[in-house]
């Protein structure tokens, strides 16, 4: 895990075009409090980051920001046309995204490779679903879930029935009937994550 700096003053001393001796002469101060500011030796208080927004005439959120932390994801794959789930690994599986919930073991995450699932997702999107027990199957009824099947394929579909025993009447996104198929692994879709969609087919290409 890693933190975005939420100390923003030398960008936006830098944006203003003034030098830290220009600044820290409007301010009163020796350039080196500057400089500690700029780089964390100095603790950003409110006073200072009030302070510090007037002579530069930006606002508050310009100088600092409350902290963005960033996990690094392990994509297991991608779908395509809506219905199939192909597996990525190895370098291209992984990226930096935004969220506090990346170390959830029971679930995995899969990039959208086109719009077939427009308008709800798009290119670009990660999309996570989290694996459940069979107890709770009963109660997934019109829920997306990405589902491994019996002959090897991980499908995206809604639940139309559920049938016992591990088994399904699935209905594809892209409109496909799966009547009474047995599904061995069973996720529904829990959160999504949005991303730029050139980033996600960089990685999707390597």
């Amino acid at each position: 895990m890693s933190e975005i700096s939420s100390n923003r003053l030398a960008e936006a001393r830098k944006s203003k075009g003034v030098t830290q001796q220009e600044l820290a002469d409007k301010l009163g101060v020796h350039f080196v409090t500057i400089s500690k500011l700029e780089r964390g030796k100095m603790k950003l208080t409110t006073d200072w980051i009030e302070k510090l927004a007037a002579a530069l005439d930006v606002p508050v959120s310009d100088i600092f920001a409350p902290p963005v932390w960033r996990e690094r994801i392990e994509m297991d794959g991608y779908l395509k046309g809506g219905f199939v789930f192909h597996p990525v690994r190895g370098s291209s599986a992984r990226y930096w995204i935004d969220t506090e919930d990346a170390d959830d073991e029971a679930s995995f995450w899969v990039g959208l490779a086109d719009n077939a699932l427009a308008p709800y997702y798009f290119q670009g999107d990660v999309l996570r679903f989290t694996g459940y027990l069979e107890d709770a199957f009963a109660m997934m009824g019109g829920r997306l879930g990405c589902m491994t099947l019996d002959d090897g394929r991980t499908v995206l579909a809604i639940v139309d029935t559920y049938l016992g025993n591990g088994r399904f009447d699935l209905r594809a996104v892209n409109g496909q009937r799966l009547d009474d198929v047995q599904v061995e692994q069973f996720t529904i879709l829990t959160g999504a994550k949005i991303r730029e969609p050139s980033l996600i087919q960089k990685k999707l290409a390597e």
